[in-house]
């Protein structure tokens, strides 16, 4: 009954825009991005199945705190949120909101390795991935893979991503078993551009396929989930271009391993409308996540992660404070490792406070006190950095 009641749905590939949404995000969609009043004009029919789910659940009497529902979310609610979310929400009576989406990530997370188990399967001609272009089958796969020739390899280094470009209105990505290899995908493509000796083969996401134009571009990092800041949404307060996003460190070097490990970061940005509703603060919050043990695998004393908080006026279009600090987690309670790098972080047992500056401070400014208190951590100037320089300057 726990199970049933903890995920009271089954998302089907062909019914729910969830579901497909999270199939084609390669892992970076999380639906507490759908828990703000929108507008979300681009992903209204996620957005409405979303409060569709949520009121079923409630409607259900799911919501009881105590209930073998909360039990059995429990990993769910503290994976999707942060300590303080869940504190405030357990004060302001949207706790069981929060339960709800925790069910319905359960659902999609069920849905997904549904479809993870059927994409071993060999591909089809009326796989979800071709569109109605059940030709492309037929001219492509052989033993369940697709060639990699030199007009792939060039049309992939055109597009600056490693996909499998059949045409301007079909491009095929690499499979959902395989995405994760992100260095062994470059080096395939990289040898069917440069090797014509050999042939290179790769098996392609029977659930994913988009455009030539609609292609997204990643950075170095590995982005996981939350919102994408960009210029455009910077000085925003609407919900949509607020929440938690996570990035995963990618590719690193031995000596950034060695010398400066990390698993990630964590990014928040918040509007500070408690004081005011027409507060136009908005806040960030950035929070390192390095590992627990050595390059050995031994267990450190704990973990030491740079903290930082800031303040930007969307008004003025400038930020006002910011400030750094060191918090010292316990390993025993630090959930973050190789495998899950975005998991809780737990509660820290200590933290001190190293330096703030009060005051409008230019984005260059500011972005370079930012970058010098995280260096040797390439991730927080590659999300900031370009929607920072891409910004309109204050009148």
């Amino acid at each position: 009954m726990t199970e049933f009641a903890a995920s009271p749905w089954q998302l089907e590939w062909n019914t729910s825009a969830l579901l497909r949404r999270a199939a084609t995000d390669e892992g970076r969609f999380r639906v507490e991005e759908f828990m703000g009043d929108g507008p979300y004009p681009e992903e209204r029919q996620e957005k409405e199945e979303a409060e569709r789910l949520a009121a079923e659940f409630l409607a259900a009497g799911y919501g009881d705190p105590h209930g073998p529902q909360a039990m059995a979310l429990t990993k769910y609610v503290t994976g999707m949120f942060f300590p303080d979310q869940i504190a405030q929400a357990e004060t302001d009576g949207s706790w069981e909101r929060l339960l709800a989406f925790a069910a319905i990530q359960r659902a999609i997370d069920d849905g997904i390795r549904k479809l993870t188990l059927a994409s071993f399967a060999l591909p089809k001609s009326d796989d979800e991935a071709l569109a109605g272009r059940p030709e492309v089958a037929a001219r492509l796969f052989d033993d369940g893979l697709v060639r990699l020739s030199q007009e792939h390899a060039g049309a992939a280094a055109e597009v600056g991503e490693n996909v499998v470009v059949v045409d301007d209105d079909l491009v095929l990505y690499p499979h959902r078993l395989l995405a994760g290899e992100r260095e062994l995908i470059g080096l395939l493509f990289e040898l069917a551009a440069s090797s014509p000796e050999l042939e290179v083969w790769i098996a392609v996401d029977p659930y994913k396929s988009t455009s030539l134009a609609e292609v997204p571009h990643w950075l170095m990092e590995d982005y996981w989930h939350g919102p994408r800041l960009t210029a455009a949404v910077l000085d925003s307060l609407d919900a949509h271009d607020l929440g938690a996003t996570f990035h995963a460190a990618g590719a690193r070097n031995s000596l950034q391993e060695l010398f400066h490990p990390l698993l990630g970061t964590w990014f928040d940005w918040r509007a500070r409308a408690d004081r005011d509703v027409d507060d136009p603060v908005r806040r960030l919050y950035v929070r390192e996540v390095k590992p627990a043990v050595d390059r050995h695998g031994d267990r450190f004393n704990a973990v030491l992660n740079r903290e930082l908080h800031a303040e930007r006026d969307t008004k003025q279009r400038r930020f006002t404070h910011v400030d750094g600090k060191l918090a010292r987690y316990p390993v025993e309670t630090y959930g973050p490792a190789t495998g899950g790098p975005d998991a809780p972080l737990g509660h820290f047992e200590r933290a001190r406070k190293l330096w703030r500056v009060d005051g409008p401070m230019s984005n260059e400014l500011w972005l370079e006190l930012v970058t010098l208190f995280f260096r040797d951590n390439e991730l927080v100037e590659e999300h900031l950095a370009e929607a920072l320089r891409g910004a309109a300057r204050p009148d």
